[in-house]
């Protein structure tokens, strides 16, 4: 199987396989499930369980500290139970400052955001979410992986 190629710093680089991302000591992957999101109500999701990496792992509970200066490949995924209205929306935060988002309308029920990003020691990542269905949805799944590739 062929991975991605990406360009980095004017170099070709081929994305991690799961075997490098699961020894990688800049790796992590938080779920949290079953988390009641607010209609209209931006949401920073708390991070509570299968944490595989605790260097990323920053309190307060809906932290993720960068634990060194580099370029970090950031994958996020979240999704909410079907609902036909109004449209789902995820955003990364760069130490409280929106950097990054992903809209789309309902049925849609998963919303994925992959990006590299440029870090620096101690910076940190909180993720919001928002819905606009008319009513509380459950948020099903809510997953971040992180790599340092340069």
């Amino acid at each position: 199987m062929r991975l991605p190629i990406i360009l980095l710093n004017g170099q070709l680089r081929q994305l991690p396989t799961n075997e490098q991302l699961s020894t990688n000591p800049a790796y992590c992957r938080i779920g949290a499930r079953g988390v009641a999101i607010a209609h209209n109500n931006d949401v920073t999701l708390n991070f509570s369980a299968e944490i595989e990496n605790t260097a990323f792992f920053n309190s307060p509970t809906n932290r993720l500290k960068i634990p060194q200066n580099g370029i970090y490949f950031v994958s996020v995924y979240c999704q909410y139970a079907p609902n036909n209205n109004g449209y789902r929306q995820l955003r990364v935060l760069v130490n409280g400052t929106a950097q990054k988002f992903v809209r789309q309308d309902a049925p849609a029920v998963g919303l994925s955001l992959t990006e590299l990003f440029s870090f620096q020691s101690n910076e940190y990542l909180t993720f919001e979410t928002l819905q606009t269905s008319g009513s509380s949805l459950n948020l099903s799944q809510f997953t971040v992986s992180i790599l340092r590739i340069d």
